[in-house]
């Protein structure tokens, strides 16, 4: 293949050394800025400890109880007071007790089995990070002392049965090893674990990011009880969401893996079946860490065997009764992914040989943390000096390559707020692993900086479909009152687009429609979801037309920070690519305009400048319908233009500048 690069690429070659090291976790943290992540994890300890002692107080006062069991099996226990809702808030299991196709339906077995890229991929020393309400059994045959570390050096939450079954059930899902029995053999059944109870679970992600670790599951969430009367809460970008982006933006090789909730038809309160949001017909129930940006939240489907798609569009992936839907209130593509989360049998913790079935999506995140686990160990072989020499990928290639690869579901094109962008298929990302170290596939990191564009000007060979997917770990956004807001929450926003040489024309990422009444996937500027991925074939053959295209990824505005590293893959039929880049220097006027959300005018603090062009989100040129200036500002007349975001383009000698404003 024909390729250029201005920036230096990885090393493609093999490594026989793929375990995550010691060596490995520091080069992953050399990245990091180890002091703001102390800080950090002080903040959120001193503010645990402070909610915590609230809660115990507020429950001895009140004659709460500190944990104990839903009636449907699953288990809770205090996490603290919340003072915003002025109430306790408990963690809560996200299982319902109730067939053994995990590894089938995620696909894993080729991984296994080594079909997938001609050598075995089982977990050797990956090491698995997870927070659950119990330290698992480590003595349980299917785990082994000697690859589960209790981490946090801390014992069962309540000293509660529940939680030690939960605890081993989930860590069984990810490296359960089979040799006893079969069906209960993990994603990775040679990895490691790092186990940790849920007890300060935040301030602890943080400090054990600080040390290497890659990725980690919480097949946990909040107690729903608490918001039945604040419908509000749902989909709101509130404390938590933004912590957990905080923390993963500053630790941007780390991935949290969220279960997506069992609440869907609504829990019991003073015996009767109560729904969570009902306005908004089973939509819109994530809440706190599952409305972050940067977490992957994982729906719970039926298992299958083999997956089939037909011509017409259908598929046989089967949502739960349970698992809860999205999106967020700015209707970003949430839940993320969707695994096996019916009937899974996994080991428990009521002895050191005993297994059981449970369903809910506690039951279908471990699948994906696992899968991820494999993806990087795969990774590691073929691109072992990345990043600092740590040999793995950001996690911002994590959540490409799983949104790239994922198998459809639903019953409508694209993603949705249910199944997420589909089906977690870890076969399909292996393969698109070996094929980007053979350069068949573009699989690539960079840092896209202010005012910069990549241009990759490719040519196919019509023998496949074409498909290109971005992905970011985006800065901590503002918290969001409590009232629904449709107001993106991303700030930093990248955009790809395809064009087709031959006649110019473009192609757009999916996103969410922005109806409450009507949500389904279409094709066109995504403002909200650190995600974009653009399919392109022709829907008669399935295929894309062979010939040249060009992939844009630019961003909207100025960057917050400078810079936006991002991870692009591109793949079908890729016989040639070029990489170019465009990069606009200059000096920045410093102004400001106001009033920002505007009606009928906009007005900028200067009068002098050469050129001022207006442009609609999708980048469009606009016609500035009067432009009036006094002494001290430039007043530009919007009232013709329709509501939505825009930017006005100034330029004055050598100096530019991109202003952008939101139209009421």
């Amino acid at each position: 293949m024909k390729m250029k690069y201005l920036i230096i690429v990885f090393f493609f070659g093999i490594s026989n050394n793929y375990s995550q090291t010691t060596e490995q976790r520091n080069a992953i943290t050399n990245s990091y800025d180890l002091t703001l992540l102390n800080n950090l994890y002080n903040e959120l300890n001193i503010e645990h400890n402070s909610n915590y002692a609230s809660g115990l107080h507020f429950i001895n006062t009140n004659g709460l109880p500190f944990d104990g069991h839903n009636s449907d099996g699953s288990y809770f226990s205090l996490r603290g007071f919340n003072e915003e809702i002025n109430n306790i808030e408990y963690h809560v299991t996200y299982n319902n007790t109730a067939t053994r196709s995990s590894i089938q339906t995620a696909r894993v077995q080729g991984l296994h089995n080594g079909n997938s890229i001609n050598k075995a991929i089982k977990g050797e020393n990956i090491i698995y990070g997870i927070w659950d309400g119990a330290q698992p059994l480590s003595a349980h045959q299917n785990l082994g002392v000697t690859r589960v570390i209790n981490k946090d050096g801390q014992g069962f939450t309540g000293g509660s049965q529940s939680g030690i079954n939960h605890a081993t059930h989930v860590s069984g899902t990810i490296i359960g090893s089979g040799n006893e029995r079969i069906f209960a053999k993990g994603m990775a059944p040679l990895g490691k674990l790092w186990a940790n109870t849920w007890e300060n679970d935040l301030a602890e992600m943080t400090l054990e990011a600080s040390e290497g670790l890659l990725f980690s599951n919480h097949s946990y969430g909040i107690n729903n009880r608490a918001y039945v009367n604040l419908p509000g809460f749902f989909g709101r970008y509130a404390v938590l969401a933004r912590s957990i982006d905080e923390i993963t933006f500053n630790a941007n090789m780390y991935q949290p893996v969220y279960a997506a909730g069992n609440d869907r038809n609504g829990i019991y309160v003073g015996g009767s079946l109560t729904k969570l949001n009902p306005s908004k017909n089973g939509y819109d129930l994530l809440t706190h860490e599952r409305v972050g940006k940067n977490p992957v939240v994982v729906a719970a489907v039926h298992g299958i065997t083999n997956y089939v798609l037909e011509t017409n569009g259908t598929n046989n992936v089967e949502m739960s009764t349970f698992s809860q839907w999205g999106p967020t209130d700015d209707f970003r593509i949430k839940p993320d992914i969707s695994a096996k989360g019916v009937s899974v049998y996994s080991s428990t913790g009521t002895g050191v040989a005993n297994y059981s079935i449970l369903s809910g999506t506690s039951m279908a995140a471990p699948a994906v943390t696992g899968v991820f686990g494999l993806w990087q160990q795969i990774y590691n072989q073929y691109w072992p000096s990345a990043n600092g020499n740590s040999g793995f990928m950001k996690a911002a290639s994590l959540k490409a390559l799983m949104a790239h690869t994922a198998d459809h579901a639903g019953d409508s094109q694209g993603p949705n707020p249910k199944f997420g962008w589909g089906l977690i298929n870890a076969d399909e990302g292996a393969k698109i692993l070996k094929r980007a170290s053979e350069d068949l596939v573009i699989f690539k990191e960079y840092d896209l900086l202010n005012y910069q564009t990549y241009f990759f000007d490719i040519y196919t060979n019509g023998i496949e479909p074409l498909k290109i997917t971005i992905a970011w770990t985006d800065r901590p956004g503002e918290i969001v009152p409590m009232a629904e807001s449709l107001t993106p929450v991303l700030v930093n926003d990248l955009d790809v687009r395809l064009t087709k040489v031959s006649n110019n024309q473009v192609a757009y990422p999916w996103k969410l429609n922005k109806s409450w009444s009507n949500i389904y996937a279409i094709k066109g500027d995504n403002d909200v979801d650190p995600i974009e991925r653009i399919d392109y074939f022709d829907p008669n053959t399935g295929l894309t037309p062979s010939g040249n295209y060009r992939v844009t990824i630019r961003h909207k505005g100025e960057l917050t920070g400078g810079s936006k590293n991002f991870s692009v893959i591109i793949s079908g039929g890729i016989v040639s690519y070029d990489l170019t880049l465009d990069k606009e220097e200059f000096n920045k006027l410093n102004l400001n305009l106001f009033p920002n959300p505007a009606t009928d005018y906009i007005n900028i603090t200067d009068v002098d400048f050469d050129s001022i062009e207006l442009f609609d989100i999708t980048g469009k040129k606009i016609h500035i319908n009067e432009v009036s200036q006094d002494s001290s500002f430039t007043k530009l007349d919007i009232n013709n233009l329709a509501s939505g975001y825009y930017f006005i383009k100034l330029k004055k000698d050598s100096a530019k500048e991109s202003l952008k404003f939101i139209k009421k």
